[in-house]
C-alpha cells in the first residue's frame, strides 16, 4: 500500500508552428485499476481513464496469451512482461531523444543501457539489451529515412470529452506512396491508351504507435488503440485530419540494411469496435468508485495498529494529495 504516483505531464516535443497546444494542464495517476489522467477545475479533479486501461478492462485476453501464461507460469510470465515493459520504456526514451535532438550516437548505447539498468535496479541480460537496442534504433532511423518523417508532437497527452485519455507516441508528417490512376496510360500492347495504375507519393499527417515487441502487432486491442488516438487528436486539433494510422515495431533483422515492421491500420475493421467498447468501459466505471487503501499515521510501541488503515475514494485522494504536491496551484 504505497503512495500513488501523481505527476504533471506535458508533451516531450510539440511543434507550435504546426499545432495549437491544448490550454488545459494535465496530471497522471496510477491506481489499482490502472492509469488515469485528470485536470483540476475549481479545486475538483475531472477524471479521464487511460486508453490502455480502458481497453484492458473490456477486451478479453487473446487465447494465445492465456496459453503462454499457463505454459510459462504466472510468476515467471509476470517477471518476463515486466522486463520487456522496462526495455520498451527505454526504447521509447531513445526514440524520443533522437526525434527531438535529431542526432543519435550509437557509441553511447552500452553506457546508456548500464545507466538505465542501474537506475531501475534491474537484473537483466545487459549484453542482449545492448544488442537489441542497436538493432531497434537502427531500424527506427531507417524508418524515418524511408518515410521522410517530420515530428509534429512526441509523447503528447490528450483528453477527450467522452472521458478517456491517452499518451500518443508520435504525430508526424510522412511520405506515403499510394496506388492509383494518376494520369499515366499504357503506351503499347492490348491496354494501349488505357489508364495505368502507378504509385504517387503524398505528404500525409499520421499517427505512429511504437511497440517494442518483435512479434506481430496484429491484435485488435492495438488497432482500436490507434482509433482512440485518432479521435483524441482530432477533437483537440480540429484543423488536423489524421490520414494514416501505423503500428511500428522492431524486427530481428540480419544483413547490411536495417528493417522494421510497419503495419498500416487505417482502414482496419476492428476500429469500429472502439465506439462500442468505450461505452462498455463507461458503464464499468460507473458501477463503483475506485477505492485507494492506505496505511498512514504515527504510532508508538504498544499502540493498536488497526487505526492506521483507511480507504479513500479516488477523487478524495487526488484532492488531498494534489494540494500537497502542487501548493502553488492551491494558493
Amino acid at each position: 500500500m504505497t503512495q500513488l504516483s501523481i505527476e504533471a505531464v506535458r508533451a516531450a516535443y510539440f511543434n507550435p508552428n504546426a499545432l495549437r497546444e491544448p490550454s488545459y494542464r494535465l496530471y497522471r495517476i496510477m491506481t489499482p485499476k490502472g492509469r488515469f489522467y485528470y485536470m483540476m477545475t475549481d479545486g475538483q479533479p475531472e477524471l479521464f481513464i487511460g486508453v490502455t486501461t480502458m481497453l484492458a478492462m473490456v477486451i478479453p485476453k487473446p487465447e494465445g496469451l492465456i496459453k503462454w501464461i499457463a505454459d510459462m507460469g504466472w510468476h515467471k510470465s509476470r517477471e518476463y512482461m515486466k522486463e520487456r515493459a522496462a526495455y520498451g520504456t527505454m526504447l521509447h526514451s531513445h526514440i524520443e531523444k533522437f526525434m527531438i535532438e535529431r542526432i543519435y550516437d550509437f557509441t553511447l548505447i552500452e553506457e546508456r543501457v548500464d545507466e538505465y539498468i542501474a537506475k531501475e535496479g534491474l537484473s537483466v541480460d545487459r549484453d542482449a539489451w545492448c544488442d537489441d537496442l542497436h538493432k531497434d534504433m537502427a531500424g527506427w532511423v531507417q524508418f524515418c529515412h524511408d518515410y521522410n518523417v517530420e515530428p509534429l508532437a512526441i509523447e503528447i497527452m490528450l483528453v477527450h470529452p467522452d472521458g478517456y485519455s491517452g499518451t500518443i507516441d508520435l504525430i508526424c508528417k510522412m511520405d506515403i506512396s499510394v496506388d492509383g490512376e494518376w494520369g499515366e496510360v499504357y503506351k503499347s500492347g492490348e491496354k494501349k491508351g488505357m489508364p495505368k495504375v502507378t504509385k504517387k507519393t503524398f505528404r500525409m499527417t499520421c499517427v505512429v504507435d511504437v511497440k517494442s515487441t518483435r512479434k506481430s502487432t496484429n491484435h485488435e486491442e492495438k488497432d482500436v488503440q490507434l482509433e482512440a488516438y485518432k479521435q483524441l487528436i482530432e477533437v483537440n486539433f480540429p484543423d488536423i485530419k489524421i490520414e494514416r494510422l501505423f503500428n511500428w515495431s522492431p524486427k530481428d533483422w540480419r544483413g547490411k540494411t536495417p528493417t522494421y515492421n510497419l503495419n498500416d491500420k487505417t482502414d482496419n475493421v476492428d476500429m469500429q469496435k472502439f465506439y462500442a467498447w468505450i461505452r462498455v468501459a463507461q458503464l464499468e466505471m460507473s458501477k463503483d468508485d475506485i477505492v485507494i487503501p492506505e496505511i498512514t499515521g504515527t504510532v508508538r510501541l504498544g499502540d493498536d495498529a488497526s487505526g492506521l488503515y483507511r480507504e479513500s475514494a479516488l477523487k478524495e485522494y487526488i484532492i488531498r494529495e494534489h494540494a500537497k504536491r502542487y501548493k502553488e496551484e492551491a494558493a
